[in-house]
């Protein structure tokens, strides 16, 4: 009887440690890259924004593949386990310890099924604080990821450029 529960319990041990995270296959990915663009991953809407004239909005498509692609880059970086430090705030900020101005962030907006996340962070810096280093280094190597994949595309590398300033 003994050897019986032994076994039920390292089976029950063995299953724990070998199950695969659920992984949602249609995340909603959107980008505000500063002030500037947004890339809207699912519905294929690059915008540009503009001082002095009206907003332009481009479509652009992504395959199947490059689809999957980012939605696996998005799990195996574990950008998914990024989680709020602060609860009052609906922002997961990663800090710095950058003192460049302007400061110009880029906002990943991920919504799933089960989770949403707007992760705050500034791409052009590469000195995290000491409890961000980890989900940094993620979430630009995840958007740098997404980057080439975009500036592949001719909409987007052909379409006009943002004159928003920053001051």
């Amino acid at each position: 009887m003994q050897r019986i529960i032994y076994f039920i319990v390292v089976l029950v041990i063995l299953t724990a440690c070998h199950s695969e995270k659920i992984r949602d296959k249609s995340i909603n990915i959107v980008i505000n890259d500063a002030q500037s663009y947004k890339y809207d991953l699912i519905n294929g809407v690059y915008t540009v924004y503009f001082m002095d004239r009206p907003d332009t909005a481009i479509s652009f498509h992504l395959s199947p593949d490059e689809a999957t692609k980012i939605v696996d880059a998005y799990y195996d970086l574990e950008i998914d386990n990024i989680k709020r430090v602060d609860k009052e705030s609906g922002t997961i900020l990663i800090k710095d310890n950058c003192m460049t101005m302007p400061k110009p962030f880029t906002i990943l907006h991920v919504r799933s099924k089960i989770k949403l996340q707007d992760i705050q962070i500034d791409e052009g810096c590469d000195d995290f604080s000491f409890g961000n280093i980890k989900s940094g280094k993620s979430v630009k190597q995840f958007l740098d990821f997404i980057w080439t994949i975009l500036k592949s595309k001719p909409e987007i590398k052909n379409a006009p450029h943002s004159n928003v300033m920053y001051i």
